[in-house]
């Protein structure tokens, strides 16, 4: 199995652990680091644009979302230039950081205006919402859609502006596979501050993305995909 493991693995695993070790190091902080995220933004945006916060965000988004880019690392290696492998790598690094960054700030704000209903009032919603969305077909798409592999340009413009764009396309099926289990990951870590139910919510994303497929029970979503509206297909005669 060892052959198998590429080094676009291991530099995804390896950015994962820095940012393990980031958020283990902030959090040692108490009040001032990582921990409650949400409570600490209070649902305003200049709460969550200071620089800790959005530094804590960061590591924490590079901790979780990580392990997902060496399929996409693999793909950019083996499709640029020799010279140019490092440059799309890291066009593409860039803007995914930075989009699920904001992806990251955007969850705060949403979570800290919610959490005036109440901690575990929240935490139950977020719950029952992302056990419903796991069992929805459209998160089976979503998912699948994560491991698109799209042409990349090698000459002019397109080779800079194609790693972004991929970054993008990437970025927002991702967000639209998992956006419930952070959702509950994000009221969990308000209700009881630490770094588990992140490391919980990273092992459900990263597993579902090697197996390509939900993280369900199979009787329940059988259920509701046979109860799932579709067109009916007619054969040509």
């Amino acid at each position: 199995m060892l052959r198998h493991v590429t080094g676009a693995a291991v530099a995804a695993w390896g950015l994962s652990g820095l940012g393990w070790l980031g958020l283990a190091a902030w959090s040692s902080l108490g009040d001032a680091g990582i921990g409650p995220i949400c409570r600490a933004s209070g649902g305003a945006l200049d709460d969550v644009l200071r620089p800790d916060l959005l530094l804590g965000t960061t590591l924490m988004m590079l901790a979780m979302m990580g392990p997902l880019t060496a399929g996409p690392m693999h793909h950019l290696w083996h499709r640029s230039l020799a010279r140019h492998r490092l440059r799309a790598i890291g066009l593409f690094w860039l803007a995914y950081i930075a989009l699920w960054s904001l992806v990251g700030v955007l969850f705060a704000l949403v979570a800290g205006n919610a959490s005036r209903i109440g901690n575990a009032v929240l935490l139950v919603l977020t719950l029952l919402i992302a056990l419903a969305w796991q069992l929805l077909p459209a998160k089976a798409t979503a998912l699948r859609r994560c491991h698109l592999r799209p042409p990349l340009a090698v000459f002019g413009a397109r080779a800079l502006l194609d790693p972004p764009w991929f970054a993008l396309r990437l970025t927002a099926w991702c967000v639209a596979s998992c956006w419930a289990v952070m959702a509950a990951a994000l009221a969990a870590q308000n209700a009881r501050p630490g770094l588990l139910p992140m490391l919980i919510a990273s092992a459900i994303i990263v597993w579902e993305q090697l197996w390509r497929t939900p993280l369900r029970w199979d009787g329940v979503a059988w259920a509701m995909w046979s109860m799932w509206p579709r067109r009916e297909v007619v054969e040509a005669a």
